[in-house]
Order: structure tokens, then sequence, then C-alpha cells
């Protein structure tokens, strides 16, 4: 497993397919997100780039900009250097968002 921040890439599709109730193979999944950390380190883009081609989907595209019409959604958050999964709006307009900590190595 990886032991940098992106191995919470893994929960986070998996969540993300729920929600879109997609069935996925999370060995599969698993083995494609281990690929992409090794070739592109600190790029979360060349990442998904590389899990989608291995599993054969659609290239996701890279917003700036959250788009209701888009959700849910993957998330990737520069300041953490982590994923997690854009849920929607709540009443007040605020986004929610699902985060995942990982287990720490030491």
């Amino acid at each position: 497993m990886p032991t940098d921040k992106n191995s919470n890439l893994l929960p986070c599709l998996a969540r993300l397919a729920q929600l879109q109730q997609e069935s996925v193979d999370r060995l599969e999944v698993h083995a494609a997100i281990e690929s992409a950390l090794e070739k592109y380190i600190n790029n979360p883009q060349g990442q998904l780039k590389s899990i989608a081609t291995q599993l054969q989907v659609a290239q996701a595209q890279w917003l700036q900009v959250a788009d209701a019409a888009r959700i849910p959604a993957l998330l990737f958050s520069k300041q953490q250097n982590e994923w997690g999964v854009l849920r929607g709006q709540n009443a007040q307009g605020q986004w929610v968002s699902e985060w995942w900590d990982t287990p720490s190595n030491g």
C-alpha cells in the first residue's frame, strides 16, 4: 500500500462508484492506483489519467471550480495532498464533501 496521503484514493473511488451506482473490482482499482502512484508521485492529474487508462474507462475532466451538475465528483486538495468526494450542496449553498484519513505507518 502506498505510504503517502494519496493512498486515500481507493476509498474515494469506491465511494464515488457507489454513489454513481457503478460496480467496481476493488482489486483491479487498487492495482491501477498502485501503478499510477509509482509513475505520478506528485501529479494527481497524471494519476487519474493513468488509472482511467488502466481500467479502460473515460478520462476524468479536471475542473477548477465545482459544478453542481457534475456531482458526485472526485476532489483533490492541493493543500492537504489528499482525495475526497464532493457530494453536493446543503440548504445554505455550502459544498458537502467526504474525506478519508489514511493510516500512518509508524
